[in-house]
């Protein structure tokens, strides 16, 4: 099987978990983590700046420029969906082509 194939499963697998009730941030980006481990680039042609993994202070701050909705509020709780999980594979991918953070909003 192709990484490009493995990645796709992997995509498959963790997008199709139950959204419905929404997820905590830390599972937000465990989920994202784990499908961008398998589906994005790596090596040579990476960004050596760009992280491997998402944190919570990257994600605000995607979240402060525009490029992630601001999540649905349970009290003091953040609640995260799958356009979320989407919006932040999305910044993942073109973080790995070479867009800058600053162009991403347009």
């Amino acid at each position: 099987m192709t990484d490009a194939k493995a990645g796709l499963r992997e995509f498959e697998k963790v997008s199709s978990k139950v959204w419905d009730t929404g997820v905590p941030l830390d599972e937000l980006l465990s989920r994202v983590n784990q499908v961008a481990a398998k589906l994005l680039p790596v090596g040579d042609s990476v960004d050596s700046r760009i992280s491997q993994t998402l944190v919570p202070r990257t994600f605000r701050h995607y979240q402060t420029l525009g490029c992630i909705d601001v999540p649905e509020k349970h009290g003091r709780n953040a609640s995260y969906c799958r356009r979320h999980f989407l919006q932040a594979l999305l910044i993942r991918r073109l973080l790995a082509d070479g867009v800058p953070a600053r162009r991403m909003q347009e």
